[in-house]
């Protein structure tokens, strides 16, 4: 052993030279890698959960969903500028391809209504089609949130204190990661 030891030194330079010529030739002809946290592709397709997944999928869209929550340092979401920032954002994510425009929730969406009803029938309206510029339209807001219980504790936290923003968004080749970028951006 002492032998190959000491020889093993006396030609450590061809050594070191062939481990880093082998490397280079392996690294030149190995494939691109991706990483991919994507159960689907790293698990069998007959398994229960991939399943699963893929039946809700295809069901109900993107399995790819975005919480983007808005809340104040002081006071409730009902401040004309937390409200503008939901505005601001919905409209920008609008404008995104990846993202599902008919799931796109928030105040500001425009699939997002006040449904009220009277005795001819009922009414059913944009719920922020802009943002409220006085007292009275934002009384306005939180009266059409409290009789439309379907946005508490989804667009509207329970304590009044976060607006939130749903979007789904679509499943792409390129991994979460380069989906969810523009999104970020915003």
């Amino acid at each position: 052993m002492k032998t190959y030891a000491t020889w093993l030194l006396g030609v450590r330079r061809w050594v070191i030279a062939a481990v880093l010529a082998l490397t280079a030739l392996l690294g030149a002809f190995a494939p691109p890698m991706t990483v991919s946290v994507d159960p689907s592709v790293l698990v069998p397709a007959n398994n229960p959960a991939i399943q699963a997944i893929d039946s809700i999928t295809a069901k109900f869209g993107s399995k790819y969903m975005v919480l983007i929550g808005i809340t104040p340092k002081q006071g409730d979401i009902y401040q004309r500028p937390v409200l503008e920032r939901v505005a601001r954002i919905t409209q920008a994510l609008r404008q995104r391809p990846e993202v599902v425009q008919d799931n796109l929730l928030s105040l500001a969406a425009p699939r997002v209504r006040n449904i009220s009803g009277h005795a001819d029938g009922f009414d059913a309206k944009p719920l922020m089609a802009q943002v409220p510029a006085d007292a009275a339209q934002m009384d306005q807001l939180r009266g059409a949130i409290a009789a439309n219980p379907v946005y508490q504790q989804t667009i509207v936290s329970a304590d009044q204190r976060t607006a939130a923003i749903l979007v789904e968004l679509k499943e792409g080749s390129q991994g979460v990661a380069n989906i969810l970028a523009p999104i970020q951006a915003i």
